[in-house]
């Protein structure tokens, strides 16, 4: 149990810095587009609170209906 606690608080760890770094910036920035994988910083923060949806509907074994990482829908 203590690998999975490691890894849950460096997860936290992980998110508050990148959210740190995306609140800094102005929304131009965040949806500006970018020679990323996925095209801006707020694709990119989608895709990451995607795999977030994915990985908790696999750990409570539920279908979380995505069939791609990187959907066409993109809050604002």
């Amino acid at each position: 149990m203590k690998d999975l606690e490691v890894l849950t608080r460096y997860k936290a760890w992980a998110d508050g810095q990148f959210l740190s770094a995306l609140y800094s910036l102005p929304e131009a920035e965040l949806t500006a587009p970018r020679p990323i994988v996925f095209g801006s910083l707020i694709r990119t923060l989608n895709h990451a609170y995607q795999m977030d949806y994915v990985w908790k509907c696999h750990l409570l074994g539920k279908s979380h209906g995505l069939t791609t990482r990187n959907p066409e829908d993109c809050p604002d």
